[in-house]
């Protein structure tokens, strides 16, 4: 029951924040200036600009991801009888962990690119450190519970 509730919390979260970010860029869109950036370094700062249009593939893009493993996370949900229910559902949380950090993701990128403002220094590792311990914590969960 617990897990069905945390679930619906991520997908509301999830939801929230996609919706909200194409929300931001719909109402930004006249204030944007023509030229916006569309490749930041690993550094976080801007090395590629373009047209204001290509603003619009990141909450495409945002969404495609987050469904891809919302999809994921429904098969891992339908494999529970046949693969086990801990390890399962160790990979349904993990589906649905960073589904919500796609979305959040997305919706960061496509503020800063309204903004013309660079990620920032911490971006990167602060996105692949999120990823790294939601991986992390599902795989030692479905591992632990094996035993």
């Amino acid at each position: 029951m617990k897990q069905k509730i945390f679930g619906r919390v991520l997908l509301a979260v999830s939801l929230l924040v996609l919706a909200g970010s194409a929300l931001f860029l719909a109402l930004s869109w006249r204030a944007m200036p023509d030229r916006i950036p569309t490749h930041f370094g690993a550094a976080g700062q801007i090395d590629g600009w373009g047209p204001k249009s290509t603003v619009l593939i990141l909450p495409i893009l945002g969404v495609i991801v987050f469904c891809i493993f919302q999809f994921a996370a429904v098969l891992c949900s339908g494999m529970k009888k046949t693969g086990g229910v801990r390890p399962m559902l160790a990979m349904e949380t993990m589906c649905r962990l960073l589904a919500t950090l796609t979305a959040l993701v997305f919706a960061y990128l496509t503020v800063c690119s309204v903004r013309a403002v660079p990620l920032g220094r911490w971006f990167m590792a602060a996105f692949l450190g999120a990823g790294a311990v939601v991986l992390i914590a599902c795989i030692a969960w479905a591992y632990v519970s094996k035993r």
